[in-house]
């Protein structure tokens, strides 16, 4: 029996402002705002709408709206404040958090909901992804086992760009629920970076250590390692990682 199905993807950006962010932590585009040396508030928009027809039922049709993000970023001196709400998605909050900057010293300061500084496939923005999702890895760790993702928490981040991009992360977020709906201690999640040669090669190691049990041992962690490259329009990465979950240790690999 012959069967077909077509498949289209409608993307439609209104962008009210020149730059944008996804949220606190990719690892593109998060430089893309110009220095606020006034007040200046931006928004901007996002959907993605989906339609999807087959032939096997005379071609009956099915529309949806996957995302509709609207995000209002709010600029000034040192300070910048992100809200971030994606109106297709059953959690409506997607960012809520403000930034404290001390560009002479590359300081900054985050406090509350963002994504934790692990995981970089995690943390790519989706404008960058090479595939629609994010992949099984991502999806195993952070939707299954709760470590890293978006998650309420605080956050320190040090940059020197003379010292081949150096860039450190540290934060604690707040921890996820038990099987009974008890909220466990606090996650740690931390990462650094650097570029050993400036705009095209890039190298990162990261990790997330979560419930801490009566040994005052972590029950669930990760680690791992990661580097791209970028040439043109050319990017290849890989990544690899290795941990603890309830089902026992794990290694995995993205490429």
């Amino acid at each position: 029996m012959r069967a077909a199905k077509w498949l289209a993807v409608c993307l439609c950006v209104v962008p009210l402002s020149a730059h944008g962010e996804d949220d606190a932590t990719d690892v593109a585009r998060e430089d893309a705002a110009p220095p606020a040396e006034a007040p200046q508030i931006h928004l901007s928009g996002r959907v993605f709408a989906r339609a999807e027809a087959d032939e096997r039922a005379d071609y009956r049709r099915n529309l949806s709206v996957p995302s509709a993000r609207l995000q209002v970023k709010a600029s000034f001196e040192f300070a910048q404040a992100v809200i971030e709400a994606d109106i297709a998605s059953a959690s409506l909050i997607k960012d809520a958090y403000v930034r404290l900057a001390d560009k002479e010293h590359g300081l900054r300061l985050y406090a509350g909901q963002f994504k934790a500084p692990f995981l970089r496939r995690k943390l790519l923005s989706t404008w960058d992804l090479p595939f629609v999702e994010r992949g099984l890895v991502s999806d195993y760790l952070t939707d299954t086992h709760a470590l890293g993702g978006r998650r309420i928490g605080v956050m320190g981040e040090v940059r020197h760009a003379p010292w081949l991009g150096v860039k450190v992360q540290l934060g604690v977020f707040e921890g996820a629920k038990d099987a009974l709906g008890e909220r466990l201690d606090e996650d740690l999640a931390a990462r650094a970076s650097f570029e050993p040669w400036t705009d095209r090669l890039e190298i990162g190691v990261n990790g997330y250590w979560a419930q801490v049990n009566a040994a005052g041992r972590f029950e669930r962690w990760a680690a791992g390692g990661d580097a791209t490259f970028t040439y043109g329009g050319l990017q290849l990465s890989a990544e690899g990682l290795f941990g603890r979950v309830v089902g026992g240790h794990f290694t995995a690999q993205i490429v």
